[in-house]
């Protein structure tokens, strides 16, 4: 009786019907390694800025199977002990067959819904603290995978920066203090050389790694504010995520500051020179600068005023001299000898 009773239930068993069972992959995403890039909490650390999983954060993906695009967004479940790989669960769309699909990831931006294989990149926030960044999720990562098996039971996928950070720091030397700052610029004479995006609703392509439009490439990156006043001896730090033109050198630039109505203040009588060689998504860039009361210059790290010839003393007889951008030229006589 035993026997029959197991063979009956066996039977009964193999003719159940088969149930309908959400697929799952889970996906591994891991930061950008490399000292020298920005390292999703951004954390200061000297000149290095580390960008780390919080528990909170989420990517948004797009699946995408012959013409069919599915968006899903999905939430952090494990965080690795550095915080710089996470995982996440996806869902195969039950429209796709068995096989394979492409798989584009996001952080930071929107995708968009007419081509959710199209990034909306974030505004320039209408503040540039580095906190305001982190918080607006304005520092845009991205992947993409092809062939991926519909079998898979996971996957790994390196995410790759699609900006860089900026930061411009100020001092003000002077005797008073520096009001009414309504905004800075890095400006140059010509265009092309940088992504601004002061309107909104410009595109990045993931599947080409192209921007959709170029009319967000201008002559100047605009920085926001997070202060309208610099007190006397104090610095303003100002930081902007923009994403960089990688196949062109940055020109020869000049340091803007404009009060709250939108005139001109000042120009730094100085300029950065053109870079020889390209700037690259995934750095950190800083830029110096000194206000001493009635003009605005750049300066090095110690932000403290650029050398000129009347600061300059000689051990003999200064027969001539040349001043440029970036250097003070003297020839001068002593003992009978002539020395550049």
């Amino acid at each position: 009786v035993a026997c029959v009773c197991i063979l009956s239930a066996c039977q009964k068993e193999s003719f159940l019907p088969e149930q309908n069972q959400t697929k799952k992959i889970t996906l591994s995403a891991t930061m950008p390694q490399g000292s020298s890039e920005t390292k999703m909490a951004l954390i200061q650390n000297g000149r290095n800025i580390q960008l780390r999983w919080e528990d909170t954060d989420q990517l948004r993906l797009c699946l995408v199977q012959r013409k069919i695009k599915i968006k899903q967004v999905v939430s952090v479940k494990n965080i690795s002990e550095d915080r710089k790989r996470a995982e996440f669960d996806l869902t195969i769309p039950e429209s796709f067959s068995t096989g394979t699909f492409e798989l584009y990831g996001l952080y930071g931006g929107q995708l968009s819904d007419t081509n959710p294989t199209e990034v909306i990149l974030p505004l320039l926030p209408n503040e540039s603290s580095l906190s305001g960044i982190q918080n607006r999720k304005a520092t845009v990562l991205s992947f993409h995978q092809d062939s991926i098996s519909t079998e898979h039971p996971s996957i790994s996928v390196p995410l790759k920066h699609m900006g860089s950070l900026f930061c411009i720091k100020i001092k003000n030397a002077g005797g008073a203090s520096l009001t009414n700052l309504g905004s800075i610029q890095l400006a140059a004479s010509e265009n092309g050389w940088a992504f601004n995006n002061t309107v909104g609703g410009d595109h990045f392509n993931l599947s080409n790694g192209t921007f959709v439009s170029e009319t967000i490439s201008g002559t100047n990156l605009p920085f926001p504010l997070n202060s309208t006043s610099i007190a006397s001896g104090d610095t303003l730090t100002v930081w902007g995520w923009f994403p960089c033109v990688e196949t062109t050198l940055w020109p020869e630039l000049q340091l803007k500051m404009y009060d709250n109505g939108a005139s001109l203040i000042a120009t730094s009588t100085n300029s950065k020179p053109a870079r020889n060689n390209y700037t690259l998504n995934g750095k950190a860039y800083y830029f110096y600068a000194l206000w001493n009361g009635s003009t605005l210059s750049f300066t090095d790290t110690t932000l403290s005023p650029p050398p000129s010839i009347e600061d300059l003393t000689l051990n003999g007889d200064l027969l001539d001299c040349e001043a440029g951008n970036d250097f003070l030229g003297m020839v001068y006589a002593r003992s009978g000898n002539i020395y550049y």
